[in-house]
Formats: C-alpha cells, sequence, structure tokens
C-alpha cells in the first residue's frame, strides 16, 4: 500500500468484478466509519447472517432505529 500512490483509498474489481473499496490511513477510516456512517448501507445478506449470529441489535440495524438504540444503550451504563 504504501508504493501506490493514493490519497486514502485505492478501488479495485475482485474476481466477481465486483467493486471493493481498500482504505489504506487512518483518517479515511475515521471518515467512513464516523463522520459519515449514514450515507452507507450494510449488504442485505451480511445483514441477515448476523441477524442469525447476533440477534436483532446495534450491529444488524441502521438509521434511526440504530441511533436510538445507540442513546438507550449509553443511558444504561455509567460513566466513570
Amino acid at each position: 500500500m504504501d508504493n501506490i500512490p493514493n490519497n486514502g483509498l485505492l478501488r479495485r474489481v475482485d474476481m466477481l468484478n465486483r467493486e471493493v473499496l481498500i482504505m489504506t490511513t487512518p483518517e479515511v477510516a475515521n471518515e467512513f466509519f464516523q463522520k459519515r456512517h449514514n450515507d452507507t448501507m450494510k449488504w442485505p445478506a451480511v445483514v441477515e447472517l448476523m441477524k442469525d449470529i447476533l440477534g436483532h441489535g446495534l450491529v444488524t440495524v441502521e438509521g434511526e432505529e440504530h441511533r436510538a438504540s445507540t442513546t438507550r444503550d449509553v443511558l444504561r451504563f455509567p460513566r466513570f
């Protein structure tokens, strides 16, 4: 990754001709996972698999339902 010039993202196509984005810097990961998390959607097949394993919860919900669950869970645990 250090040898390929990039601005934090590499775009590749896998063997099944699907587009894959690879984050190469912590700044891009922060932007993706914290600042723009509402702009992305989880893959439906992955969500269904995770629901079978983890149940219906924070990992598998999105949007307003995720925000409400997070707020509700934060109130349950005291800060030290």
